[in-house]
């Protein structure tokens, strides 16, 4: 039997009542509280009894409880409280239900544009508030970015933020400095990486980064070197193109995606708000400059086109032709409208599973699904959808059919998910999504093939993934 939280039930300040442990992660512990004097359930975010003697774990934690103080944005979580004087120091802050944006990305793979956007747009916009401040955020990552039911977001994790006081990998030697490293690896800045002064644009980088995740569902330097590879890789080599990971998106999301994560800063976008004025340059709808002529005005147009010399035909041939010509026209017209769109019949996702989405065989190419997550029981079924089953709608002909569906929010697993015989990064990908810390080791496996894992051993929030090496000799 798992042991009981100790802190259950306790009540702090006189007003925060521990209800339920939220998660933890590395020297802080987050439970939803009870606020008895404001009536409503909030965050308490506490340090570890174990880091109470450790100065640079607590400098971190004091450090984002002042930070978090300063600002007031719709998508930076909201500090209500503070207790910093003695132990336990704790702070008290908005209570954000939803799934991370990391999460998010594994469950739906790539993001439609539309989407993507609204969520980069977002965290653009609260970074522009943190750049403001003074502060550079240091871990943009999604991870760090909460999904809520209603789609909204906020920005979150301001531990280590400002400039990083030391080089975080040491690119010199081939240790694994990852347990030591501020920031995480795959979506450091080349500055960031190489302890450079930083400013704005290194999150910019992160974000851009984060960015070609929602696009391609994948990163631009996967690979589960060492931490020091990796870091390398941010440093000198270029990105593949998003497109070969995903060859649908827009050659403009591409280009605002790599302008993001050019190598020198100064060939970045500089500000937050001048990245949201590319995207949305994007997303605005092309006017298109077309002339709303009547049929006798297209007519007219049309004859002119010709020499017909005036009073060679009466007015009785002027009148045919017309006529003529105006059911050509009108021929012509129904037969473009026909060619230029289609009909879809939206299939009937009410009541499936999220999750089995894909069972249903539903052609990419033809379908959109954009997802809203709904304050309900952790079911994971699609509670309803927009436009509804059964419907025809008319499309153009390059559209795809977009279908909005709200899902009951996933349930966490209660046992680790099976993840034998998966690719070994596949797997470190899905645990993660859910919160693991991993670890590898390889071994040699008579059946099962190279890069496969054969084994996984859970001990608490770690899990020990056993890659095959390949078939024995």
């Amino acid at each position: 039997m798992a042991k009981q939280d100790k802190n259950l039930g306790r009540v702090f300040g006189g007003r925060y009542e521990v209800i339920n442990v939220v998660g933890s992660g590395g020297s802080a512990m987050v439970y939803g509280v009870y606020d008895s004097k404001e009536d409503r359930t909030a965050a308490m975010k506490m340090l570890l009894p174990e880091f109470n003697d450790n100065a640079e774990a607590v400098r971190r934690f004091e450090h984002e409880a002042e930070l978090l103080s300063l600002f007031s944005h719709p998508n930076i979580v909201r500090l209500y409280d503070k207790q910093l004087d003695s132990f336990p120091k704790y702070f008290i802050m908005e209570y954000v239900e939803g799934i991370t944006l990391k999460k998010h990305i594994l469950n739906k793979g790539a993001l439609p544009q539309k989407e993507l956007f609204g969520f980069a747009k977002a965290v653009l916009s609260a970074l522009g508030q943190v750049h403001a401040k003074g502060f550079v955020h240091s871990d943009v990552k999604p991870h760090n970015v909460v999904v809520l039911g209603d789609g909204t977001v906020r920005l979150m994790d301001f531990g280590i933020s400002k400039q990083l006081p030391k080089k975080i990998i040491d690119l010199e030697t081939d240790g694994d400095t990852t347990q030591g490293a501020i920031g995480t690896v795959h979506y450091v800045s080349p500055e960031q990486a190489e302890a450079k002064p930083l400013d704005g644009r290194s999150d910019i980088y992160s974000l851009g980064v984060m960015m070609y995740e929602m696009a391609t569902g994948t990163l631009p330097f996967l690979g589960y070197e060492k931490a020091n590879e990796i870091a390398a890789k941010h440093i000198s080599e270029l990105p593949p193109a998003p497109s070969y990971a995903n060859p649908s998106i827009s050659d403009e999301l591409e280009y605002i995606i790599l302008k993001a994560m050019e190598k020198l800063p100064e060939n970045r976008y500089q500000t937050a708000e001048e990245m949201i004025a590319a995207i949305e340059r994007v997303e605005a709808p092309q006017k298109e400059e077309k002339e709303n002529l009547t049929y006798k005005e297209k007519i007219i147009r049309y004859l002119k086109k010709f020499s017909i010399p005036s009073g060679i035909i009466g007015g009785l041939c002027a009148l045919l032709v017309c006529v003529v010509l105006s059911l050509s026209f009108l021929s012509m017209a129904i037969m473009a409208e026909r060619d230029a769109h289609k009909y879809i019949r939206v299939p009937e996702l009410v009541g499936t599973k999220y999750l089995e989405l894909d069972t249903l065989g539903l052609d990419s190419d033809v379908y959109t699904i954009n997802v809203i997550y709904t304050d309900d029981e952790k079911s994971g079924e699609i509670l309803s959808q927009k436009p509804a089953g059964g419907k025809t709608i008319k499309l153009k002909k390059s559209d795809k059919c977009e279908i909005t569906v709200n899902v009951a929010y996933l349930p966490t697993p209660d046992r680790l998910p099976n993840v034998i015989a998966m690719k070994e990064d596949d797997a470190i990908s899905l645990l993660e999504g859910y919160g693991y810390y991993v670890s590898v080791e390889s071994a040699k496996h008579e059946y099962t093939q190279k890069g496969r894992v054969i084994d996984a051993k859970q001990e608490g929030n770690k899990v020990i993934l056993f890659i095959s090496q390949g078939y024995e000799d």
